[in-house]
Parts: C-alpha cells; sequence; structure tokens
C-alpha cells in the first residue's frame, strides 16, 4: 500500500514519463511497506533507504544501490536483480525466492531467516554476512562464495554448489541433503552437525565427512 506522499510522487513522475516509469533517487522517501512490485527501478539511488517490508516482486533492480538499506522482510521475489548494491543491507528474513541474482554487492550483510528458494545466482560472493537460517532450497549457486559467512542451520537441500567455497564457513547443522558439493571448496568450514543423504554429491570421502562432524541422513 503506497503512502499519500509516495503516491503524489509517483503521479508527478507518471506525467513527466507515462509510458516507461524510471525511479532514479528514492533516498528521501520512507518507503516502509511501500509496493513497488513490478516496477523498472534500473540505476535507481536508495542508500539507506528505509524499506522494511517494501514489496519489490517482480521488479528491475539493475544497477540500483541498496547499500545500508533496512530491508527487513523485504519481498524481492521473481526480481532480476543484476550488478545490484546490497553491501551492508539488513535483509533479515527477506524473500529471494525465483529470483535471478547477478555479479551484486551481496557482501557483509545482515540476512538470517531469508529465503533464496529456487533462485539462480550468478558470480555472487557472500563474504562475511550473517545468514544463519537462510533457505537455499533447489538453489543454482555453481561458483559462489561463501568465505567468512556464518550458515548455521543454513538449509541447501537439492542445491547445485559445484565449485562454490565455503572456506572457514560457519556451517553447522546445515542440510545439504540432494546437493550437489562437487568440487565445492570446505577448507577450515565448521561442518558439525551438517546432514547429508546418499544423494548427496560431497566434495570429499564419506569417511572424511564423518571425522568432520557431519551426519548422514
Amino acid at each position: 500500500m503506497k503512502s499519500k506522499e509516495f503516491n503524489k510522487f509517483l503521479e508527478n513522475e507518471l506525467k513527466n514519463e507515462p509510458v516507461n516509469l524510471k525511479l532514479q533517487d528514492l533516498r528521501t522517501f520512507n518507503l516502509t511497506d511501500e509496493d513497488l512490485s513490478s516496477f523498472n527501478l534500473v540505476k535507481t539511488n536508495m542508500n539507506a533507504v528505509k524499506a522494511k517490508n517494501a514489496d519489490f516482486s517482480d521488479s528491475n533492480l539493475e544497477k540500483v544501490n541498496l547499500s545500508r538499506a533496512d530491508l527487513r522482510g523485504a519481498n524481492f521475489n521473481g526480481s532480476q536483480i543484476i550488478n545490484t548494491n546490497f553491501r551492508f543491507a539488513n535483509l533479515k528474513k527477506a524473500k529471494f525466492s525465483n529470483s535471478k541474482i547477478e555479479s551484486s554487492n551481496m557482501r557483509r550483510l545482515r540476512i538470517w531467516g531469508s529465503t533464496f528458494k529456487n533462485a539462480i545466482l550468478e558470480n555472487i560472493s557472500f563474504l562475511k554476512s550473517d545468514m544463519d537460517g537462510v533457505n537455499f532450497e533447489n538453489v543454482d549457486a555453481s561458483g559462489c562464495s561463501f568465505h567468512y559467512t556464518k550458515l548455521r542451520e543454513a538449509n541447501f537441500k537439492n542445491s547445485d554448489l559445484k565449485e562454490c567455497s565455503f572456506f572457514k564457513a560457519n556451517l553447522r547443522r546445515c542440510n545439504f541433503e540432494g546437493a550437489d558439493l562437487r568440487g565445492t571448496n570446505i577448507e577450515k568450514a565448521d561442518l558439525l552437525g551438517a546432514t547429508y543423504n546418499s544423494k548427496t554429491k560431497l566434495p570429499i570421502s564419506a569417511k572424511s565427512a564423518k571425522r568432520l562432524g557431519m551426519i548422514a541422513a
């Protein structure tokens, strides 16, 4: 639901660009609970914007600046997120299901409890992000980096994690059942209590997995 202030702003913008509305700077608006679904937000500056529970679903967020933004509970389901800057953003319980995220800055995020179910991730680094309890079920994240991330109890069930790096990541009690981890770097990762099953393709032997504290489901 749009606020009166934001509605007025949109009406003025639509007069100038009635066919293809492009919003260049939304930093001064409080976008909490705003509906921005199916918007063209290419190159929009939303640095440090307040957008808790905002709806960005099915939007084009290419080259958008969302650094340091408050995006707790925001909905990005089905969105195109390419070369987008989320650095230092708060994305607690945000939704990215069925979205495509490519070459975007996802470093140092507070993103625990969020979901990326069925998303496509290309060339993404989550360096030093807090991602406890994140749902990555059925995600294509091959080649992505999770260096130094906190991923306790994250769900990677049936995900493509080939050639990923989990160097020094905290993967305690993660679910890797059915996941493909071939060629994945798990050097110095904490895997205590992480589960896998007969369909999981591990980068190490079952014996080594047991030695690291992993559990065969």
